[in-house]
């Protein structure tokens, strides 16, 4: 006999997805280990003025008027990605690591950036990967996993650094961790080795899009000669440390680069370069 619906065992009720995704404001930038934020008072002064701030802005608070992170505090922005379902959707996984949250609106870039890029001829190449965290988010966002007959490259040392000091994920084990995440992917590649060099080895002959983040600029400059001639028309180049202040030597030798090639590198408010190549 059928039990009566106040009898029934309650079905377990499937949690919302969530529908934002919100940014993390945190001081650990190198810069902020130079003076004049090396005297305790000017630190302790900077920070009480930042809590005054995003109290009253409510900085990364739903509804709130300010977004802070990776250096970067704006205030009465539409700030629509925080609420895209497609980009809340492909950053979920990484919801609690305050790095790439500090990072949300640089990510987000890419996101746009690769997903422009998708049915445009050519490869991608992300030059200086890291530990392919904020890849991953780019793939799901744009949906790489449906394009037809293009390969995404991911190059790295990623056992240390070659002129700064290592990050928190280097190390003899970062390789195989990074092979693992995009496994599931046949059209992925992931190369070990000192830039460019590696690229020459094995540059496609046609590319898409391109992200360059080797935080060296001998290195970044030599990478954009070695491919910059492969990037198709509408093409689109992203220069993850073109607009931050410790790395203005590469802002410099990089913006004569394409000067000289009548281009010109967009200083985004994230501290990002962006080049669409239209000749």
């Amino acid at each position: 006999m059928t039990k009566p619906a106040s009898a029934r065992e309650a079905q377990p009720v499937a949690p919302e997805a969530p529908t934002s995704i919100m940014p993390h404001l945190a001081l650990f930038s190198r810069d902020y280990t130079v003076p004049p934020f090396t005297d305790p008072n000017v630190m302790t002064a900077f920070k009480a003025a930042m809590q005054i701030i995003a109290q009253i802005l409510k900085v990364n608070v739903p509804n709130g008027y300010a977004h802070g992170g990776d250096d970067l505090l704006v205030w009465f922005r539409h700030l629509g990605f925080t609420t895209d379902p497609d980009f809340v959707r492909a950053f979920e996984r990484y919801r609690d690591d305050g790095v790439l949250r500090a990072r949300l609106w640089r990510i987000y870039t890419l996101c746009w950036a690769a997903k422009s890029c998708l049915d445009i001829d050519g490869d991608f190449l992300d030059i200086g990967c890291y530990d392919g965290k904020t890849v991953d988010v780019v793939r799901r966002y744009c949906g790489f996993a449906t394009a037809k007959n293009k390969l995404w490259r991911l190059y790295d040392m990623f056992d240390y650094h070659p002129t700064e000091s290592s990050k928190q994920h280097h190390g003899p084990q970062l390789l195989d961790q990074v092979r693992a995440m995009f496994a599931d992917d046949p059209n992925f590649r992931i190369v070990k080795g000192l830039l460019p060099d590696t690229i020459r080895a094995g540059m496609p002959e046609r590319i898409a899009f391109a992200q360059i983040d080797l935080n060296a600029p001998e290195a970044e400059l030599a990478t954009l000669e070695t491919i910059y001639d492969r990037v198709v028309i509408g093409g689109m180049i992203v220069l993850d440390d073109y607009g931050f202040d410790r790395y203005r030597s590469s802002y410099a030798i990089e913006k004569r680069f394409f000067e000289s090639r009548g281009a010109i590198a967009y200083e985004c408010p994230t501290g990002q370069g962006i080049v669409i190549k239209r000749r």
